[in-house]
């Protein structure tokens, strides 16, 4: 299996972020302070009914020195603040709809709560979370924590990134391959190039070769190590700096409450209030089935 479970945005989502757009264009993450924000994380570790099985603590040790290395160029470090093992085979073995009951109970406010399971859904995804505004929930399989680009892969979703190829999880973007809708359309970053969805089109070489076209008729050329794009994980390993702004963007105005740094969040914050999300995990929610 692939990674990627997270739903597509909800209509209200989308709204959202739409009005911070013009925020968004101007913002130059060069032009920001020489301040590197560190980003609380609760560690939940679910294991058997006897308390064997579960993540390492070498494991998750070293999924987050990945992470930190990718995050470090959008001024963001995370810190594992607590760890908290949950000895459930019910959670242990986790099915999606188990969600609500799992994270109510055991989520820590003003932290990034994320789940490491034995498998999700009978072991078909990787991991999944959701964009702003949302609750601060990362789901991640085991098997996939070490590959270190899944995690890095979740989190970029949870500070606001899009897949490469756009908003919606099936099907071809409708970014164009001359750039000249970039910022409206497919992930709305202009640094990353169109993409029609690298879903089985990415051999084991790294290779794209497909002849899609976007609606000119201009050959798709996109980037297949881009760390939020469906090309094989093996593949992936770079954020753009365009990436990297809209991330650090989603902490200061989206996700801004999770340090003591949520002081230098802008004025637009209160923005937050318009939109919530009501999902907690409902199994009919449109998840990507890769």
């Amino acid at each position: 299996f692939e990674d990627c479970n997270t739903p597509e945005p909800t209509q209200a989502q989308l709204d959202y972020h739409n009005l911070f757009e013009g925020l968004m264009f101007s913002f130059d993450l060069n032009a920001q302070p020489n301040v590197i924000y560190t980003i609380p994380i609760t560690a939940h570790i679910a294991r058997l009914d006897n308390g064997t099985g579960g993540l390492t603590a070498q494991q998750l040790d070293d999924a987050m020195l990945v992470v930190n290395d990718y995050y470090l160029n959008a001024k963001l470090q995370f810190s594992v603040c607590g760890i908290n093992y949950i000895d459930d085979n019910n959670y242990y073995d986790y099915n999606i709809g188990d969600e609500y009951a799992m994270t109510t109970t055991h989520n820590v406010p003003n932290t990034i709560n994320i789940y490491f399971v034995n498998g999700i859904q009978g072991g078909l995804y990787c991991g999944y979370t959701r964009i702003p505004p949302s609750s601060d929930v990362v789901l991640m399989a085991n098997s996939c924590v070490t590959s270190g680009n899944t995690l890095s892969h979740e989190l970029g979703h949870y500070f606001s990134l899009y897949h490469t190829h756009g908003k919606t999880n099936f099907g071809t973007t409708s970014e164009l391959v001359d750039g000249t809708n970039c910022s409206m359309a497919g992930d709305d970053i202009c640094d990353t190039p169109a993409d029609p969805n690298l879903y089985g089109k990415v051999n084991g070489m790294c290779e794209y070769s497909n002849s899609e076209t976007d609606a000119n008729g201009m050959l798709y050329t996109p980037n297949v190590a881009n760390i939020m794009s469906y090309a094989p994980k093996f593949c992936r390993n770079e954020f753009t700096l365009g990436q990297y702004e809209r991330i650090l963007f989603g902490y200061l105005n989206h996700r801004y409450y999770l340090t003591p740094d949520a002081g230098f969040a802008t004025a637009s914050n209160n923005l937050n209030a318009t939109f919530t999300n009501t999902s907690n995990g409902n199994p009919s929610e449109n998840f990507i089935s890769i």
